[in-house]
């Protein structure tokens, strides 16, 4: 059913990409690793798994979502990102869309689709690209500044 989405059976849903980068070595991992799990998810789907396997790679993909807005916030505020808080409504979203799937899925009211996970995947790749792309200034500032303050 899903094959239709890639070719090749081992070829992962969504490669990182280095345009990706918001040039912060923390956030780019995290970025990653988001994508590896939306893979992840992905491939649990492909393979017919479980509905208990997939719930759980749905928990995982709405927690580590939710370890990496916090982080990404917390370090928002600390370089005075001045658009944090239309940032934070965008995460905000994304967090209650997640929690409503997990429940529906739980529920057994939804099934991941092929269209849940274009969903996700460019969810995540607009956001990363476009909103995150916008703060990326701010942290070269901030890193040009913690240099000056030093020398």
């Amino acid at each position: 059913m899903f094959e239709q989405l890639t070719s090749v059976q081992d070829t992962p849903f969504v490669i990182w990409q280095e345009v990706y980068s918001v040039g912060d070595p923390i956030m780019d991992a995290q970025h990653g690793e988001l994508l590896r799990i939306i893979n992840e998810l992905f491939d649990a789907i492909r393979v017919s798994a479980g509905a208990q396997y997939i719930h759980n790679t749905l928990v995982s993909v709405k927690e580590y979502v939710e370890f990496h807005l916090i982080s990404e916030e917390n370090l928002l505020r600390n370089i005075q990102y001045p658009e944090l808080d239309t940032h934070r409504r965008q995460h905000d979203e994304m967090r209650t869309w997640l929690r409503e799937m997990c429940f529906e899925f739980r529920a057994g009211r939804s099934n991941i689709s092929k269209d849940l996970l274009i969903f996700l995947r460019d969810w995540w790749i607009k956001h990363i690209t476009r909103s995150d792309g916008l703060y990326a200034p701010y942290l070269s500032n901030q890193r040009g500044d913690s240099i000056l303050k030093s020398l």
